[in-house]
Parts: C-alpha cells; sequence; structure tokens
C-alpha cells in the first residue's frame, strides 16, 4: 500500500496542474465547443447480485443467496434488454451537448461554450446505464472532459466527472443479511419500466451530468 503513495502524490500534482493552467489560461481562449462522443451500449451494473456466494455454512444465508442467484438470471436479462432499447449512445450524446450548451452556471465560465467556439471541448463518455448494486437503481454518467489549444495543441484543461441520478423511490428491505437482495430488488424495479419511462429518467441524468461539468469547471477556473 505506501508503494502506491508517490503515484497518488504525481496523479494529485499533475491533476492540480492541470487545473491551474485551466486557470491561468481560461480568459484567453475565448470561447469553445463541445464534441461529445459515446462509444459504446449502456452498462447494467449488478454488484453482488451478479456473483452470489453460495455456501457460506450458514443456512439462512444460504437460501437468501441461492434465491438471488436465480432472480438475478431471471430479472437481469430483462432489465438490460429495457436498458438497451431505452437509451441509445446517440441519445445520450445528443443530451449531454444540449446540457452542456445551456448548463445555467456557463455564463460564470471566463470564456464561453458554444457551438461556434475556436477550440474543441472534448467530451467523451467512459461509462453510462444503470447500477442497481447500492439497492436504489440509479442511472450513472462518467465523463471525460479535455480542452486543447486550437494552435499548439497544448491541454488547457482535463478532468472526470461521475454523476448518478436515483431512478426511482424504493423501500429498503428489512432484512439485515441481505444488501443483496436490495440489488435483486433494484433490478426489478428496473425491469418493471418501460423504455420509455426509463429513456425519461435517464436523459434527466445525463442533462444534470452536463451541468455539474460545467460547475466544476467554473470551480476549476476560479
Amino acid at each position: 500500500m505506501p508503494a502506491s503513495r508517490p503515484l497518488l502524490a504525481l496523479a494529485l500534482l499533475t491533476l492540480t496542474g492541470c487545473h491551474a493552467r485551466y486557470k491561468k489560461l481560461a480568459p484567453r481562449i475565448g470561447g469553445v465547443r463541445p464534441a461529445v462522443s459515446v462509444p459504446g451500449a449502456p452498462s447494467l451494473h449488478l454488484g453482488q447480485a451478479a456473483v452470489p456466494e453460495v455456501g457460506s455454512g450458514n443456512p439462512v444465508e444460504d437460501v437468501v443467496d441461492a434465491a438471488v442467484a436465480v432472480g438475478t438470471l431471471a430479472q437481469a436479462p430483462k432489465a438490460n434488454g429495457v436498458l438497451r432499447r431505452a437509451v441509445s449512445p446517440e441519445a445520450v450524446a445528443e443530451a449531454l451537448e444540449a446540457s452542456l450548451l445551456d448548463a445555467p452556471l456557463a455564463g460564470a465560465l471566463p470564456h464561453e461554450i458554444g457551438r461556434d467556439g475556436k477550440h474543441v471541448m472534448q467530451v467523451t463518455v467512459t461509462d453510462y446505464g444503470v447500477d442497481v448494486s447500492g439497492g436504489v437503481p440509479t442511472f450513472f454518467t462518467s465523463v471525460s472532459v479535455r480542452i486543447d489549444r486550437k494552435r499548439d495543441g497544448k491541454r488547457v484543461y482535463r478532468a472526470s466527472t461521475t454523476c448518478s441520478e436515483p431512478l426511482t423511490d424504493m423501500p429498503s428491505v428489512p432484512l439485515a443479511t441481505v444488501q443483496k437482495f436490495q440489488s435483486l430488488q433494484g433490478l426489478g424495479e428496473v425491469a418493471a419500466l418501460t423504455p420509455d419511462e426509463l429513456a425519461a429518467v435517464a436523459m434527466v441524468g445525463v442533462e444534470r451530468c452536463g451541468q455539474r461539468v460545467v460547475e466544476r469547471m467554473v470551480r476549476h477556473a476560479s
């Protein structure tokens, strides 16, 4: 573990240096235009429900684990199918770009974000989809942002953000042994949604994530 500290310190120094560069150069770049890429389909993160541990020696826990295993096999494909039909890479890219352009705090930046910006603001969605591992199904969006100066390609800004928005309010399961059962319940909630219902909530999550990206840029520029 101690051996990882120099690497962590280097990462923090690099990140701090990047934000210091952005703070210095942002007032001079005039404007950036977002170029959003979403390279893959949405993911369904199952967490503990994906790998049930049957055979703990505790009969009650083993019954629960067996139920989770069966339930996961039944619910996961349906939930994943709803997710794939509801959320496309193209829809995520369109919603995220619109959010970046219209973010409430965009006017607080020392430069503009607009379709005619001189410099490219490369926004890559590295992962997105539904996570049920915590019990409450959430739509998550992981975004990497990079701005390079057009003149010489020098990096002006780099940062990563992960956003999570709850899909539905769910009662907690009153059984201490199973956080796992909560994951199973979350799968059921997702599987029960129509593609249109899931798409509506997912797009809200993507739009809010765009706003958070801009909020972080404002903090890094100040």
